[in-house]
Parts: C-alpha cells; structure tokens; sequence
C-alpha cells in the first residue's frame, strides 16, 4: 500500500503509517498496564491487555480529559448519556451498530434516584462510582458482563481501589495509574503520527 499522493503542498500519512501507529500506541499501553498491574497470572495478564480493560481507562482518562470534577458535572454527563440511549433505542440501526439490544440498553439508563446516588459517590475523596454505575456508562463499548469481570480484574491488581460503604456496598476509585497508561498511548500514538506528517508537508 503507497502513500495517497500529494494534493497541493499537502500529502496525507500513508495509511501504513497509522497502522503502525496504532499498533505501537496500543503495545505500550498493554505494557504499561501489565507493569503498573506488576502480576505474573498468566490470566490476570490476559484480561488486563483486553479490549474491555482499555476502554475502561479511557473513561477514567477522559472524565480528566472533559475536567468532569464537580457533582454538577458528573449529573450533567448522565443525563447526556440517557439522552444518546434514548436516541439509540429509537434507532433499530444504532442499536445493531452497537451490537447491543434494546432491553441491554433500557438497563443502563440512569434514573432520578440513580443520578442522586451517583453524584453522592463522585462527592467522595477521590471520587468514586458504583460498579454498575460504570458498567452502564460504558455499555455502548462492552457488555455489563465484560465489564464487571474488567473490573474485577483491575480491583484485584490494585488499578482500581475499593471503598466499602453503607449497606457493604463497594464504590471504585481510580489512583491515577490507569489515566497515567493511557496518557503514555495517545502521546506515543501522537508522537508517531505528527512528525511524520510535518516530514510529509515539507516534501
């Protein structure tokens, strides 16, 4: 595969390129993430290089990212997610786009009360969630199963930590480690790409 030609003063990057990329950017993340995890289980390490495990550090990463810090914020951000499932349960073609069913995406609404409970636990230091509270933010990308064994997995090598609160209830908070693995994937992806395509608009 050749480079799309130059159009102008400007050439595209090859699509190889970005493969590359891509390919690169997403190996120092597994690497990062198995360092920071420090488990030699040969499953525990399969799990954490999963594609349910990524997505839940880019969460974390672009809850930091959206500086989504106060409770204000974080009930505004549940009510933009029930209102893009409600579009989604109405569309038959995005429900088949996300792979999900409707009934799958009728359980990750967030109620009234649901918000309350979810703004309470983001009002913790550090800021908490319920785990169905991220497996509902996250059912666009995986299922509630998936995720719930993710999670699991990232609470058993220390990436994400629990607090035990009314009821035996267990709320999960990130230390920062997982947003730090994936900071280092979009600056290796970023540091593949950009030079590259200064090289390509100077030829």
């Amino acid at each position: 595969m050749n480079p799309v030609p130059k159009v102008g003063h400007t050439q595209t990057i090859s699509d190889v390129d970005v493969v590359v990329a891509m390919r690169t950017a997403r190996q120092v993340f597994s690497d990062g993430i198995l360092r920071e995890a420090g488990t030699d289980q040969r499953d525990l390490r399969r799990r954490l290089t999963s594609d349910s495990v990524f997505q839940i550090a880019e969460f974390f990463f672009l809850l930091k990212c959206h500086g989504i810090e106060t409770t204000q914020q974080v009930r505004e951000f549940a009510r933009l997610h029930n209102e893009y499932l409600t579009k989604a349960i109405n569309s038959p073609e995005e429900l088949e786009r996300l792979e999900r069913t409707r009934s799958q995406v009728d359980g990750a609404f967030f109620s009234e009360i649901g918000i309350d409970k979810l703004a309470e636990n983001f009002l913790r230091n550090p800021p908490s969630f319920d785990q169905s509270d991220l497996c509902r933010f996250l059912v666009t990308q995986q299922s509630f199963e998936n995720c719930r064994r993710s999670l699991k997995t990232l609470r058993d090598t220390g990436l994400l930590e629990e607090t035990r609160i009314a009821y035996g209830s267990i709320v999960l908070h990130s230390r920062g480690n997982l947003e730090q693995v994936y900071q280092n994937h979009i600056e290796t992806l970023r540091s593949r790409l950009l030079p590259q395509a200064r090289a390509n608009n100077h030829e």
